[in-house]
C-alpha cells in the first residue's frame, strides 16, 4: 500500500521527492523480526567509482546487483529499514544479489543517482552481472510479495524496456516475464521503459496485450492511474465511464480489490477526481466503492499500523470528495492516530509513521495535537529535521507566516548531507520569498550560503542540480516582481554562481548545471 500517501498532498510538497513507495513493507511492522538487517551483506557505495567496482565483482561472481538508493531522513526509506530488510527471507535471497547500499547525502552520491537515472527515495534496482538494467522494484507491496518480485527478478535475463518493446509489437512473452511487467515500479520509471509522453500509451497497450487475471488488473490499473494524473488526457467522457464501470467490477469482487490493494487505495482520490470530475451521483456511487473495502480492511483488524493510517486518510480524502464531507469520521480518524503514534516503537518505523499520524491528526481536525506529537518526537527522531519541515508546513496553512519560517529555517540549518541541506535550503528560500518577499536581504543571505556549499563539483548533480536550478528560477521571478528593490542583490548572487562555475572542470555535467543558474530575470 501506499504508506505515506499523506506527504505528497501536503502543501509543502514536502520538496523531498520521496515517492511513496516502499510502505507496503510495513505489513511486516507488527511482526516480530526474523532476522537482523546486519545479515545482509551490504556494499556501501558513495561514488560512480565504488559501484563500477561492485559492478566488476557481481560480473566475477556471475551476480546480479541489488542497488539499493536512499537518504536517512527518507520516511519510506526508514520503513523499509524497519521492515523489508529485517526478514529472514530477504536476508536469504540476498545473498543470490551483490546487495549495494547508495546513501543519496555522501558528497558525490548523486553522480550515481544521475548515472541510473534514479530521483526519488527510496529506488531499488536489479542489475544484471553485467551492468544492464534488469528491473526496477516496486515498494509498495506486501513483503511477501517483494520478496517474490525480487526472485523473479534474479532469474530473469531480459530487461523490461526490452519485454515492453516486445509485448507492443505483438510478441509472446512468458508468464514470468508478464509478471516481471505487472510489478514493475512504474512510479520510478524515469522514461527507462517508456518516454515521458508514452506511459500512458505503453500501458494501455500492455494492459490490452497481457493475459487474462491478476496481471491483466494489474497493469490496466496501471494504465488507469497513469492517464488519472494527466489532466490532459483525462477529460474524455468515454474514458471516464470506462473506469468507473471497471472500478466498480473490481473493487465489486473481493479477490480482484485484496490483488491490487497496493494501488487503488494510493490513488482513490485521484481515480475519483478524474473519471467523476463533477459531484453528482456517478462520484458518489464510485465513492461508495472504494470506501467499501477500505472500511472493511480497518474492521478486519489485519492491517499493520502503516496502512491503518493510508487507509484512514483515503477514507477522509475521499470523504472531502462527497455531499457527506469527513467531519463524521474525524473522530475515529483521530483515534488511530494515536493508537498507531502510541504503539509504534522502532525508531526507523517512527521516523515513517509519526509524522504520517500527525497528518492524519490535522486532517482529522486537530492541528494542535499533530504539531504536539511531532515537537515530542524531536528529541529522539533518526532526522528530525523532516518533522521540522512538517511544522513548518502546518504554520504556513494556519497562515502563521512567522513561525513558518522558523520552522522551516530550522529545519535547513540542522539538515545533514550536501544534497538535503541544498533542497532544504532550496525550500527554505522559496518559503522566504513567498511568505517575507520584502526581505531582500534574508534572501540573498539565505542563497548566498546555500551557493557556497552546493555548488561543488563532485555534488553538482541529479537532486543537488535540481534544487540549485529551483533556487535559481525562484529568485529570478522574485526579482522581477519589484526589479528596483530586488535586482541588485539577484545580481550579487548571479555573479557569486559565476564565480563558483569557473571552479568546476571543463566539460562536466556540473559545469554545465553550474552555467544554467541563471538569478537575474531574463
Amino acid at each position: 500500500m501506499k504508506q505515506l500517501l499523506f506527504f505528497s498532498r501536503m502543501s509543502l510538497a514536502i520538496a523531498l521527492a520521496c515517492p511513496l513507495l516502499a510502505a507496503g513493507v510495513a505489513q511486516a511492522a507488527n511482526k516480530p523480526s526474523a532476522a537482523a538487517s546486519s545479515s545482509v551483506a551490504w556494499i556501501d557505495a558513495s561514488t560512480v567509482a565504488d559501484v563500477q567496482r561492485a559492478q566488476a565483482q557481481a560480473k566475477q561472481q556471475n551476480k546480479p546487483v541489488f542497488l539499493y538508493w536512499g537518504a536517512v531522513w527518507c520516511p519510506p526509506c526508514n520503513q523499509v529499514k524497519a521492515t523489508l530488510f529485517n526478514r529472514a527471507d530477504f536476508a536469504a535471497l540476498s545473498k543470490s544479489f551483490l546487495m549495494v547500499r547508495v546513501d543519496g547525502d555522501k558528497p558525490s552520491a548523486q553522480q550515481v543517482g544521475q548515472l541510473f537515472k534514479v530521483r526519488g527515495y527510496p529506488s531499488m534496482l536489479v542489475l544484471g552481472a553485467d551492468g544492464s538494467e534488469i528491473t526496477r522494484l516496486p515498494g509498495e507491496v506486501d513483503p511477501e510479495r517483494y520478496v517474490a518480485t525480487m526472485g523473479l527478478a534474479l532469474t530473469s535475463a531480459t530487461p523490461v524496456p526490452a519485454l515492453v518493446r516486445t509485448a507492443r509489437v505483438g510478441g509472446a512473452l512468458s508468464d514470468g516475464q508478464w509478471q516481471q511487467l505487472a510489478w514493475y515500479a512504474w512510479d520510478i520509471d524515469e522514461q527507462q521503459a517508456a518516454g515521458k509522453d508514452e506511459m500512458q500509451a505503453a500501458l494501455d497497450a500492455l494492459a490490452t496485450a497481457a493475459p487474462a487475471g491478476a496481471v491483466k488488473d494489474r497493469l490496466q490499473m496501471r494504465a488507469w492511474i497513469a492517464t488519472a494524473q494527466d489532466a490532459k488526457r483525462n477529460g474524455d467522457a468515454k474514458w471516464q465511464a470506462s473506469v468507473r464501470t471497471g472500478l466498480t467490477a473490481l473493487l465489486g469482487s473481493a479477490n480482484r480489490a485484496s490483488a491490487l490493494t497496493d494501488l487503488w487505495m494510493g490513488y482513490s482520490d485521484t481515480l475519483l477526481k478524474a473519471s467523476a470530475p463533477q459531484p453528482g451521483p456517478d462520484r458518489e456511487a464510485l465513492a461508495a466503492a472504494f470506501d467499501q473495502p477500505l472500511a472493511a480492511m480497518l474492521a478486519g483488524g489485519k492491517l499493520s499500523r502503516a496502512e491503518q493510517l493510508d487507509a484512514w486518510a483515503m477514507r477522509l480524502n475521499l470523504a472531502e470528495l462527497r455531499a457527506t464531507g469527513a467531519k463524521p469520521l474525524h473522530s475515529a480518524a483521530f483515534a488511530v492516530a494515536q493508537s498507531v503514534a502510541a504503539g509504534t516503537s522502532d525508531k526507523y518505523e517512527r521516523q515513517a509513521v509519526v509524522p504520517a499520524a500527525a497528518q492524519l491528526m490535522a486532517q482529522a481536525g486537530d492541528a494542535a495535537a499533530a504539531d504536539a506529537l511531532l515537537n515530542a518526537e524531536l528529541p529522539k527522531a533518526v532526522a528530525p529535521y523532516y518533522h521540522m519541515l512538517v511544522l513548518g508546513a502546518n504554520a504556513k496553512k494556519r497562515k502563521d507566516s512567522k513561525t513558518a519560517l522558523e520552522w522551516y529555517g530550522r529545519a535547513w540549518s540542522s539538515s545533514q548531507g550536501i544534497a538535503t541541506r541544498a533542497q532544504w535550503g532550496s525550500g527554505y528560500v522559496s518559503n522566504l520569498i513567498e511568505l517575507s518577499p520584502d526581505n531582500a536581504k534574508a534572501v540573498e543571505a539565505a542563497a548566498s550560503q546555500i551557493l557556497k556549499e552546493g555548488l561543488k563539483p563532485e555534488a553538482l548533480y541529479a537532486r543537488t542540480a535540481r534544487s540549485m536550478q529551483r533556487m535559481a528560477t525562484r529568485v529570478a521571478t522574485w526579482a522581477s516582481e519589484d526589479p528596483a528593490a530586488r535586482t541588485p542583490a539577484a545580481k550579487r548572487l548571479h555573479a557569486a554562481a559565476a564565480a563558483q562555475c569557473k571552479a568546476m572542470p571543463a566539460k562536466s555535467d556540473a559545469k554545465t548545471a553550474c552555467d544554467a543558474l541563471k538569478f537575474i530575470p531574463a
